[in-house]
């Protein structure tokens, strides 16, 4: 089962994604997810927003509320099967409703 959850396709390697196994007991469930509290040891950095998404960069720093985790916007890239950040702050999706 670990080997199953951590194995990642190499053309997904840019994402430097991090795998964390997680008992479920004691975690918060809703609708089928469970999530697990931050810590010292757990703590959110970043934020990615995927290019399909309707949140924008400001609700999801209201819902978050700590000005040290940075959100970024993403599209997807126009020469590879990739998503990659939006580097012009001008089309960011900034509110639900842009």
């Amino acid at each position: 089962m670990v080997e199953i959850v951590g194995t990642k396709h190499t053309h997904w390697s840019y994402e430097e994604e991090v795998r964390i196994l997680w008992p479920l007991e004691g975690l918060h469930e809703n609708g089928g997810l469970y999530f697990a509290p931050f810590s010292d040891g757990f703590i959110l950095k970043e934020v990615f927003l995927g290019p399909t998404t309707k949140w924008g960069t400001e609700d999801i720093k209201e819902a978050i509320d700590d000005a040290d985790v940075k959100t970024i916007s993403t599209r997807l890239s126009f020469q590879e099967f990739k998503v990659v950040k939006q580097e012009n702050p001008k089309l960011w999706k900034r509110r639900k409703d842009d």
